[in-house]
């Protein structure tokens, strides 16, 4: 009977140890500074200088800022920030705060109204050291590694086209 006590304590304890690192994997890839490197429309692929921007991913705070002048008549500034939690199977975000400057033919219009209410959730997967987010039946994808996140649309807008944002990873 010890030794049956004995082995269920050390099979409890190890799970629970392997659970945390699991979390602290999540976290570890989840957690960092990027940079906007590549902008995929459809077929069309965009960089810098027509498309920067920025997103920090931190002690449950997400913060992301774009400049896009792909249409070189009309500039889109956003600005947002938010909060995010996650489990060993979920993420969600939401942005508490977001601001958007379009700046077309010299006119300037202002709309601070979130693209959606409430937290976006995402199903979370571990699988070889990359972490995996999937919402809206996988049309929408985060994959982090060690050097980049990459966000995948598959019916991105209103017009429900394939839509791409390579994202450096900038913090060590």
């Amino acid at each position: 009977m010890l030794k049956y006590l004995v082995f269920i304590m050390v099979y409890f304890n190890t799970s629970l140890l392997f659970a945390n690192d699991v979390i602290d994997h999540i976290g570890h890839l989840l957690t960092g500074m990027y940079e906007l490197e590549t902008w995929v429309d459809g077929d069309v692929s965009y960089k810098y200088p027509d498309v920067a921007g920025t997103l920090s991913i931190t002690n449950g705070q997400i913060g992301f800022t774009l400049d896009n002048r792909i249409n070189k008549t009309k500039t889109v500034k956003v600005i947002a920030w938010g909060d995010y939690h996650f489990s060993d199977d979920t993420f969600h975000y939401q942005y508490s705060d977001w601001k958007v400057l379009i700046v077309s033919d010299g006119e300037e219009r202002v709309n601070d109204t979130s693209p959606w209410e409430g937290y976006r959730t995402y199903d979370l997967k571990l699988e070889e050291g990359v972490l995996l987010l999937s919402a809206n039946n996988g049309n929408q994808t985060w994959r982090l590694d060690e050097a980049n996140l990459i966000y995948t649309d598959r019916e991105w807008g209103e017009d429900k086209r394939f839509a791409q944002r390579i994202w450096k990873r900038i913090s060590k």
